[in-house]
């Protein structure tokens, strides 16, 4: 019998405190069955030669502000 398992991704955005105060960051989040299983250490960096492509890219970032932020002590709990 096969799994049925599905690995996705998309934008979140990550707490942390720090001696200056909360630093906020946005990452890319791995999901297995709708589970956050992991993240990418290295925050987003945005780059294309296409505009368009920048701006989808632009757009599903904002979509990370609509959801609740991650801690990096706690993944996958929230901040």
């Amino acid at each position: 019998m096969k799994a049925n398992l599905t690995l996705v991704s998309d934008f979140r955005l990550f707490a942390e405190d720090t001696n200056d105060g909360v630093v906020y960051s946005v990452h890319e989040v791995f999901y297995m069955n709708h589970y956050p299983v992991d993240y990418v250490q290295v925050p987003l960096t945005l780059i294309s030669q296409d505009t368009e492509d920048l701006i989808g890219e632009i757009q599903l970032v904002l979509e990370a502000f609509s959801l609740p932020v991650l801690s990096f002590d706690r993944f996958p709990e929230e901040f």
